[in-house]
């Protein structure tokens, strides 16, 4: 029973790398600055289009992959 903000808290507190994308109703400002600090690499507000979806996974994956390769 978490939301997804506190989801994403604990997911960071155990990893960094792995990317995530926040789908949400909600689009006010302090949710979105709240998830954008946490790291997550993507935040689409419902409904949902697929290609949006689908872009920002493929934009998470190569963020975290490009930081993997710099490291």
């Amino acid at each position: 029973n978490l939301s997804g903000i506190e989801l994403i808290k604990k997911i960071r507190e155990r990893d960094v790398l792995t990317p995530i994308v926040l789908i949400s109703s909600y689009s006010d400002q302090p949710t979105l600055l709240k998830a954008l600090n946490l790291g997550v690499d993507g935040y689409i507000i419902k409904p949902i289009e697929p290609e949006e979806l689908l872009a920002a996974c493929y934009n998470g994956v190569r963020l975290r992959n490009e930081s993997v390769s710099n490291s």
